[in-house]
Parts: structure tokens; sequence; C-alpha cells
């Protein structure tokens, strides 16, 4: 089995369990950034893709937040693709979502004003074809979140083909024809590295890492740890890389 099939595995065997993304605070904190980012913004998007968008949770977001846009999420995974639909697809009528390869919607000749993919690319192997992908599809903005700086011993485990060095992005979107408008290289130092590094020195068990409910403890102490990333964290020092680019 190729690696990347056997990310699709690991989070198809993940979105088959009901689990609380959203209270998690590496999810938390990255919305964060990005609700930064979407201020720096001249316009509302009339339409957004999400790609790679799991169970939806930015995807949703975008759609509460411009409700008159046209919201589109799509994953290779089936079983996320199933969670968002029946857990956002009925509720938010302006999104939608979509199994398949993003790269398969170029032959639609359908062009988003947004197109994101949040913790996506480290994933995938060929990163530089599915992000050429979005600058075609792309006709205004793309907005992308990747980890930088060394690579952990966990998230190569979490299948992390490799991670990004400063500048890197910034530098390939310019040659494909999209300017860097506002980045945010964020974290430092209580998401990374003191967060990262303890997660480290845990455990890793892809069979058995799958956690179907927080309690209420483990929910305070994730916000604990959220407004900690958030107020008492550098948005110019990090490994966290948020980015938002535009057309030339």
């Amino acid at each position: 089995m190729s690696n990347n099939n056997q990310n699709l595995t690991h989070y198809n065997d993940q979105y088959s369990y009901d689990i609380e993304y959203k209270y998690k605070t590496n999810t938390r904190y990255q919305r964060y950034l990005v609700e930064l980012l979407e201020k720096e913004m001249d316009q509302i998007p009339d339409s957004v893709l999400d790609v790679g968008c799991g169970q939806g949770l930015n995807t949703v977001k975008f759609a509460e937040d411009w409700p008159n846009a046209k919201i589109v999420g799509v994953d290779l995974s089936d079983i996320g693709i199933e969670y968002a639909k029946s857990h956002y697809g009925t509720t938010n009528k302006n999104v939608s979502f979509i199994c398949g390869d993003v790269s398969n919607m170029l032959d639609d000749n359908e062009k988003f004003d947004l197109v994101c993919a949040f913790e996506l690319l480290e994933h995938i192997e060929d990163w530089e074809k599915v992000a050429t992908v979005m600058t075609k599809i792309s006709n205004r903005y793309i907005m992308v979140s990747v980890p930088i700086g060394r690579m952990r011993e966990y998230e190569k485990e979490h299948g992390h083909f490799r991670n990004y060095q400063k500048g890197e992005l910034e530098s390939f979107f310019e040659k494909n024809g999209f300017k860097a408008l506002k980045t945010y290289y964020a974290g430092f130092p209580f998401w990374s590295p003191i967060t990262r590094n303890l997660l480290n020195l845990l455990p890793v068990d892809n069979t058995s890492d799958v956690q179907v409910e927080m309690g209420l403890p483990k929910k305070i102490v994730s916000l604990l740890l959220y407004y900690s990333f958030r107020y008492f964290s550098f948005k110019t020092k990090g490994d966290q890389f948020v980015g938002l680019f535009e057309q030339v």
C-alpha cells in the first residue's frame, strides 16, 4: 500500500467516529488565524472551495460566515464526506460536499474566488501538483496552512511527507501567479516548541488514537491551551504557517 493510501485509510478510520475535532486546541487556533486572514480580503468571496475538507469543519464555518456565498468541500475520504453531508449538508443550504480528487475538477472549468487547503499539503507526496491545481481553479485568492520547521516523529506517524521551510510556499505561489497578501508564522513558544515537543514524547498508536468524545475536564484544558496559544504566542514567530495569496 502506498503512503498516500495509508493516509486515506488512517483518516477514513478516524472519520468513522464522531470525533469532537472542534474542541481540539490546534483546530481552534488554526481557525483563529484563518479568521484574521479573512479580514485581509477586500471583498467577500462569492464562491469558496475547501480542498481536503475532511469532516467539513472549516467548510461549514465559511458557509456560516458568508451565507450568500457558494461553499464547496472536496475530499478523497468517502467517510469524511458522508460525515460532512450528514452533519452540515442539510442545515447549511449554501454548502455542498464532493468525494473525489480536486484535479478532476479542472475538467469542469469552474473557478472559485477562494481556494483553501488546511493542513493538507504536507500529507501529499506530490504536493506541488495539488497546489498547482489550486492556482488554476482560483480566480482571486488562495489560503493555505501547513506546519513548518523540523518534523517530529509523531508527525511522520500521522502521515506527513514533509514540513515546509520559511518562504517556501510564498516562492511557489509567486512562480504560479499569486503574491502573498498576508502570512503568519505563528505559535512560538506555546504551540512550538513546547506543545509539539511534548506531543513528540507521547507514544503514537494509529489503531487506538481515536478519541470519540472529550469529557468536560479535557474540554476545559483544551480551551485553556487555546487561549495560551492565542494570546501569549507570537504571530510572527513559530511553526504554524497560515497564508493568504492573491492572484497577480
